[in-house]
């Protein structure tokens, strides 16, 4: 089943999201993209294809800045402050538990969406499950990083070896000190954007699919 629906965003207005939940669910992933991207950019549909086929529901959804009529996907259009990317990671995360309790909750995302994800847990510890980041932004800027120890979820990190946002030694370095809460999936060749040469994008989102059904599975 996929059906648009629409949550409380923090202004009060109502935000789209779009939900895809197999018969055969056991949980849900309320899944964010990256900061220049939309719902509907290929990664995130490929994602929520993927997630679909190992018995997990997604809910994708949109940002204030990313929702308004204006917003250009992949231009240098400004995003929302932090404080309002983490109250919409929250509020998407509370509509998405409220109407789907009988499901296990995780939260996260591409990109900024996993950053946020563990701001939030960091400062005010979320209901879910556990934490996703798919695609850790680090930038080569530790301050990005000095509160993942303040986090209580359980995390997966999964990252492209040729991720120019985060590189292996920095994302090793960085989890390594939240020791077995935090597990890493590594895609070889993948980018930040998770393109791979010669592999196409459903077949890298299978094995990020796969990665967070094992993580689904273990925690």
């Amino acid at each position: 089943m996929i059906e648009q629906v629409l949550f409380n965003a923090p202004s009060g207005n109502k935000l789209p999201a779009i939900l895809n939940r197999p018969a055969d669910a056991d949980t849900l992933f309320v899944l964010g993209h990256g900061s220049g991207s939309t719902i509907h950019v290929p990664l995130m549909v490929a994602l929520s294809e993927a997630l679909a086929c190992c018995r997990i529901a997604t809910l994708r959804f949109e940002y204030p800045y990313s929702a308004d009529q204006n917003f250009v996907p992949f231009s240098d259009m400004p995003v929302d402050s932090d404080e309002v990317l983490i109250e919409t990671v929250s509020a998407a995360l509370q509509y998405g538990m409220k109407n789907h309790p009988e499901l296990k909750a995780l939260v996260g995302g591409h990109s900024i969406s996993g950053l946020v994800a563990t701001y939030a847990d960091a400062d005010i510890p979320l209901q879910a499950a556990g934490i996703i980041s798919i695609g850790f932004p680090r930038k080569g800027n530790p301050a990005r990083s000095e509160h993942l120890p303040n986090t209580s979820a359980p995390m997966l990190f999964v990252q492209g070896t040729n991720d120019a946002l985060g590189s292996e030694s920095e994302i090793k370095e960085m989890i390594g000190p939240l020791g077995v809460r935090a597990k890493m999936k590594w895609i070889k060749g993948a980018t930040h954007g998770f393109g791979v040469e010669g592999r196409e994008l459903s077949h890298v989102a299978n094995e990020i699919a796969e990665a967070v059904r094992l993580f689904a599975d273990q925690i």
